[in-house]
């Protein structure tokens, strides 16, 4: 149930609640508690009225002051033990600076606020730099659900440091630290890998390196050798590159190699492996950091490449779901699918392959079975996810692949097909999760 709270001005150290409130429990065997929002406490009486409708609540402005929450929101109470929990306290953590908490952030924030009915409590959004660790406080911004004001349902303020905290911006290992243990590690996403700690890690985990293409840390030509001569090619990949920014192929030819870059341009041929190497060296590496991985033969639709951007997230269950799956088909004559067109994975394999929906609800809970599987392999006592985009391939044996996980993967994905339902849903699973993962409900 959600209560909307009132400040009493009339009061002072006092809870005051409806008479139903807690009927049937044990709760009122004394009159003194600890009351809770976040990291805030404060000590309070609690009285029953009969005046109060059900789902209000009043209580003392010096309380609310300790906590430092806002009245007239919609929040819920969770009674453990000798101690009261109002919230959940929720902070969406999406930029490195107050400067790009705009107008125009706020209004893209809006999406995170259409789950908010089923949940309710304080919604922060916030700035790395507006947290103060002295206080346990941020400075950012809550949605006021009850707002009848011109502009924006974000009301600027001061707050407690969140009790669970989605995170879409860099945060450096000092600041993280700090956060996992002001939130007891209910900060997600928690780590940002490159590629290569993304394989690195999952490599030693015997469930998970199936799905793995092989892949080395490019360190000289000979990395790029070896696997061309055993695969026939492979992709050479900036380690902290998007969108295939600065992605190569390198093709074993009768006499030399072929580098293609990523998109239509023709191939550049090397007669020598000497020259292949300055050219990489050069032209390719200069320097970043790269790896170089087992080239994967796609399916094609009409000689394009066709992979996939599997959406998982948790949502109120804690468990992995699978939110969606889109298809990504490439322009003709790229080395990958670049984002050309996208379609639902069910028409593309009943359209261009032919597949039953049999065959279809079979491939895709494979597809779906491997990318839990990677998740939950990510995952450690000191990690923790609740939202991945996940970049697979199927390939002409129909295996299956996973080149990436991205976890700042663009959320609007699912309205490049038109698929308004999933759009939602992908935004409102974080918030879910960030609420169960607390103890709080999901109505």
């Amino acid at each position: 149930m959600l209560y909307n709270i009132t400040r009493d001005k009339n009061s002072k150290d006092q809870l005051i609640v409806p008479e139903n409130f807690m009927k049937g429990t044990k709760f009122f065997k004394k009159s003194s508690f600890n009351i809770k929002a976040a990291g805030k406490v404060a000590k309070i009486e609690l009285i029953k009225s009969q005046k109060l409708e059900n789902n209000q609540i009043l209580l003392s402005g010096n309380v609310l002051d300790q906590l430092m929450i806002p009245e007239g929101i919609d929040y819920q109470i969770l009674v453990e033990k000798d101690c009261i929990r109002i919230g959940p306290v929720i902070g969406l953590l999406m930029t490195s600076t107050k400067s790009r908490m705009s107008k125009g952030t706020l209004a893209k924030l809006m999406s995170y606020t259409l789950i908010y009915p089923e949940v309710g409590g304080l919604l922060v959004a916030f700035s790395t730099d507006c947290i103060d660790f002295e206080n346990n406080t941020v400075q950012g911004y809550y949605y006021d659900n009850n707002f009848t004001g011109r502009g924006l349902p974000w009301v600027s303020g001061t707050f407690p440091i969140p009790e669970s905290i989605f995170s879409r911006t860099m945060l450096s290992n000092d600041i993280m630290d700090k956060l996992k243990e002001e939130t007891n590690n209910h900060i997600f996403n928690s780590h940002f890998f490159n590629k290569w700690e993304f394989w690195n890690k999952l490599s030693k985990n015997k469930e998970a390196v199936v799905y793995l293409p092989e892949t080395k840390l490019y360190s000289n030509f000979k990395d790029v050798e070896e696997l061309v001569e055993k695969y026939g090619a492979a992709y050479m990949k900036p380690l902290n590159g998007t969108l295939s920014r600065g992605l190569y192929k390198v093709i074993k030819l009768e006499e030399g190699y072929g580098i293609k870059p990523k998109q239509g341009e023709d191939i550049i041929t090397f007669y020598s492996s000497e020259d292949a190497a300055a050219y990489i060296k050069e032209e390719v590496v200069k320097n970043y950091k790269y790896i170089v991985q087992q080239a994967i033969n796609p399916l094609r639709v009409k000689g394009r490449h066709l992979d996939f951007r599997v959406i998982m997230q948790k949502n109120e269950t804690l468990d992995w779901q699978c939110t969606g799956i889109i298809a990504l088909i490439g322009s003709r004559g790229d080395i990958c699918s670049n984002w050309g067109i996208t379609a639902y994975f069910e028409d593309v394999f009943y359209e261009r392959f032919n597949f039953t929906q049999e065959q279809i609800f079979k491939l895709k809970r494979e597809i779906v079975g491997a990318c839990k599987t990677i998740c939950e392999a990510l995952e450690s006592p000191k990690e923790n996810y609740g939202d991945l985009g996940l970049d697979v391939v199927v390939d002409e044996e129909y295996n299956i692949w996973i080149l990436e996980a991205n976890k700042r993967h663009y959320h609007t994905v699912p309205l490049w097909i038109n698929d308004v339902q999933t759009f939602y849903q992908t935004k409102a699973n974080p918030i879910k999760y960030a609420a169960a993962q607390v103890g709080f409900h999901v109505y």
